[in-house]
């Protein structure tokens, strides 16, 4: 459940918020300027897909502060906001890189511009490269080039990693690139330090950095149960209540077969070329074989357990790879796509066969990977008995993969929820009557 305060009373109305602090500090120093009484809207953009959360913020300019500041780019951005009642606020601090936007009111008095800002990490990452050797664990590779570069930031988060010995030369690349490669080729711990379910993603959100799991993050419980109730009314008295009423909502991904099967989520193959031995190797991928082996967000495959004419056609996506065995002295197989490569495809893949998109009402304490519960009934007449009441393909667990912060001076706290998941809350029947 959402992170709120026993004071009840202090969310009054929907959409309602708390913006605590936004202040302005130019590049070249100076005392920080308030903005609130300025502001018309912050925006936050945070997804799991992306290394770089971006926030927005348009204000009505009356004081001429794109001159006294002056705005013109490179300005320290914080903010602080929280949910109304919520017990933590969210912290950002950030770097403006660009203004858009700027337009003259109608009285000439004023004028309304957009300043787009990214945090102070991103915007070092622009003037870093790396060029060195790092051996250990995928995760202790990917702290060490993260603190060595970026000391005194926000910190990354990092879920556990296998130990298993990793080696590589960076050329020259920005430290978050490096990190985002090394999380493709990251695995949790398995059976005798072998590799556990996973698929890695390195992203960037309002806490931080976080090198995720989101196969394992899958595990948890629900935070939230939101309800698709068109028809019902709202007990404002009771704010969880109130924050689990869907605004409005937009299946934005529902089964494509035929771009499923040519992108590989069902079946391929992997042909590796060993530079070191000239030797030709084939490796297999099969949907069922890999789903009853990893975790999921429900229990039953995107596809019956009997259809096999998806996973038996691995000639229709076939994939050549160059390795090198011994590439480094000492370590055996050092980067093996063989393991991870047609599998990690695959389960991208599952994440966008079912997406939603829901609009609610802000909550500043949801976070990226959160597992989210939704309830929506099936279409039809429903029976006050029947219990078997829900969508079979759209209810159920999903992650939420990216989020819209939007607080607006009118309108004021909704987010948008970008949700996906992985299989469903009822199997495919094998045949039908």
């Amino acid at each position: 459940m959402p992170n709120i305060a026993k004071e009840e009373k202090a969310y009054t109305k929907q959409n309602d918020y708390e913006l605590l602090k936004l202040l302005i500090t130019s590049a070249k120093g100076g005392e920080p300027i308030n903005l609130i009484p300025q502001f018309i809207e912050v925006v936050i953009y945070e997804t799991i897909f992306d290394t770089k959360m971006i926030g927005e913020l348009t204000i009505v300019d009356t004081l001429n502060y794109s001159e006294v500041v002056p705005i013109v780019g490179n300005e320290i951005i914080q903010l602080s906001y929280r949910t109304k009642g919520a017990k933590e606020p969210v912290n950002i601090t950030g770097r403006v890189f660009a203004v858009v936007g700027k337009s003259r009111t109608t009285n000439e008095k004023s004028e309304v511009y957009k300043m787009q800002f990214i945090s102070e990490v991103q915007y070092d990452n622009s003037k870093r490269k790396i060029s060195c050797s790092k051996k250990g664990s995928i995760g202790k590779i990917a702290k060490e080039i993260f603190d060595e570069n970026f000391k005194g930031s926000i910190g990354i988060n990092i879920d556990e990693t296998n130990n298993k010995p990793f080696q590589f030369i960076f050329p020259y690349w920005s430290p978050i690139y490096s990190i985002n490669w090394l999380a493709q080729r990251a695995f949790t711990p398995g059976p005798s330090n072998g590799r556990g379910p996973s698929c890695f993603v390195f992203y960037e959100d309002v806490d931080g950095f976080h090198f995720a799991n989101m196969v394992g993050r899958s595990t948890q419980p629900p935070v939230m149960t939101y309800r698709y109730e068109p028809n019902n009314p709202v007990n404002i008295s009771n704010i969880n209540r109130f924050l689990e009423k869907v605004q409005d909502y937009n299946v934005s991904s529902y089964f494509d077969r035929l771009m499923e099967y040519k992108t590989g989520m069902y079946s391929g193959y992997l042909m590796t070329h060993d530079i070191t031995t000239k030797k030709m190797s084939y490796y297999e991928y099969d949907y069922h074989n890999s789903f009853d082996r990893s975790y999921h967000l429900n229990d039953y495959k995107l596809i019956s357990s009997a259809d096999t004419e998806l996973t038996n056609a691995k000639l229709g996506f076939v994939n050549y790879l160059p390795v090198q065995t011994n590439r480094v002295n000492s370590i055996f197989d050092n980067d093996a796509p063989q393991d991870y490569f047609r599998e990690r495809a695959s389960v991208l893949r599952q994440f966008n066969t079912i997406k939603l998109s829901l609009l609610v009402n802000g909550n500043s304490t949801l976070r990226l990977l959160d597992v989210i519960d939704f309830e929506i009934p099936k279409i039809g007449f429903l029976d006050t008995n029947e219990k078997d009441w829900e969508d079979m393909f759209l209810s159920g667990k999903y992650i939420i993969v990216s989020m819209k912060h939007m607080i607006n001076r009118e309108v004021g706290y909704n987010t948008t929820l970008e949700l996906a998941k992985d299989s469903l809350i009822k199997g495919i029947p094998d045949a039908f009557e």
